[in-house]
């Protein structure tokens, strides 16, 4: 089992925004993101109640992905951000703030998202669940403005179970940015945290490699 490394609870929430849509264009690319930070980021959203933003993620094991992305995007000596993984993040921390102008919206989801819970215990990224969740995405967050626009190979965006898959992740993406608002996360702490981020993400990603080589 891997301890958790002391991250900070924003440097968390944010690694959680990064993987989601570092997933989206995994699976708008190749139709089948990396297994195991789809589920972890999927089960971020019904973690409603958790007592950490670790625990969000059952544990920061779960946000590999999320921590290399956000590593490798926000430490410019790293080469070219991506604007394409940058785009996404943007796009999902403005339309934060117009959800939580939208009190309704922002019910509706929670309400939508306990309703599926027991489905998800059962099929943790079943497709009945993936298409659930991409329907709440749809009735809510995709009905405001501007719209994400997912870049990617036309036939996979075409083919339902991979569109249900990346508006499953743009939601678990609002659940990883409406947490990184409540734990302190703004974008001023971002633009002048961001050598911190770094910093701490790549800590995390060191001692979590140690540990699984020790085995």
């Amino acid at each position: 089992m891997v301890t958790d490394p002391p991250l900070s609870q924003d440097v968390v929430a944010l690694a959680g925004i990064f993987q989601a849509v570092a997933l989206v264009k995994q699976a708008a690319r190749s139709g089948e993101p990396d297994s195991t930070a789809f589920e972890a980021s999927i089960g971020s959203v019904f973690r409603l109640e958790a007592e950490s933003a670790a625990d969000v993620f059952g544990g920061v094991s779960g946000l590999l992905l999320g921590l290399r992305t956000m590593s490798e995007n926000l430490d410019r000596s790293k080469g070219t951000p991506d604007s394409e993984i940058t785009g996404y993040v943007i796009a999902l921390m403005f339309l934060e703030r117009k959800l939580v102008r939208a009190p309704a919206m922002l019910d509706t989801l929670r309400q939508e998202i306990l309703a599926l819970k027991p489905l998800h215990e059962r099929s943790p990224l079943g497709p009945e669940l993936l298409a659930s969740l991409a329907q709440v995405y749809t009735e809510t967050i995709s009905r405001l403005n501007p719209r994400i626009l997912v870049h990617g190979v036309p036939e996979l965006l075409n083919d339902k179970g991979t569109a249900n898959k990346i508006r499953a992740l743009l939601l678990a993406g609002m659940r990883s940015t409406v947490l990184w608002r409540q734990v302190g996360g703004g974008r001023l702490r971002l633009l002048f945290g961001r050598k911190r981020a770094v910093a701490a993400a790549d800590a995390a990603l060191r001692r979590i490699s140690e540990e699984l080589t020790r085995g």
